[in-house]
């Protein structure tokens, strides 16, 4: 296991992070990952791929090329980003030779969490702050605060108890820094009961 015996809310734990974190990148030959965004290893990760600060794309995911990716957003392990790419229309041409229209832009909003397993078919766009179930299948659109799940994925319940609370979360983003630790004390938080 990786980083075993090394606190995740540890300096020494972010460096090695962040260093893995960077031969990560320059194996899956993205320039438009921001530095502190993590792509694991063993995945598919088209190039162009734009992900925003402190983004987290699991083991094994797949990404095709137009994605977009907001900050604070996690993707956990086998999810994939796919679909829209064979062309089924050409009569008399068997698909694998029909060619590929090009695909859409996929956005995946900022502070999302996409479960284990997850299809995101491309073209989709996921607002800001949502959830997304382990093994969904998203094939339309998903408002903002949303928590989706099934195939295809439906309209769970808001993330937020109402309007305000998203709005106060929103603003609360805005001023929010990293403070170079993982799984930090929340606000509020006993300090010395979690060290």
């Amino acid at each position: 296991m990786p980083f075993s015996g090394l606190s995740r809310s540890g300096s020494l734990y972010a460096r090695i992070r962040s260093a893995r974190a960077a031969v990560n990148r320059a194996r899956y030959r993205t320039s438009k990952v921001h530095e502190t965004a993590f792509l694991a290893p063993g995945g598919i990760i088209a190039p162009d791929l734009v992900a925003d600060e402190h983004v987290f794309v699991g083991p094994n995911c797949t990404i095709e090329a137009g994605v977009r990716i907001g900050r604070w957003t996690m993707l956990a392990g086998s999810v994939a980003v796919v679909g829209a790419d064979h062309r089924m229309d050409d009569i008399g041409v068997p698909m694998q030779f029909a060619g590929r229209d090009p695909l859409p832009a996929t956005t995946i909003g900022e502070d999302c969490w996409i479960g284990h397993g997850a299809k995101v078919m491309v073209g989709v766009s996921i607002g800001d702050y949502c959830v997304v179930a382990a093994g969904s299948v998203v094939t339309r659109d998903v408002p903002e605060g949303m928590i989706v799940a099934g195939v295809p994925a439906k309209v769970i319940r808001s993330r937020f108890d109402d309007e305000e609370t998203m709005a106060r979360h929103r603003r609360g983003l805005e001023t929010w820094e990293f403070t170079g630790q993982y799984n930090a004390p929340r606000s509020g938080d006993d300090v010395e009961s979690t060290a």
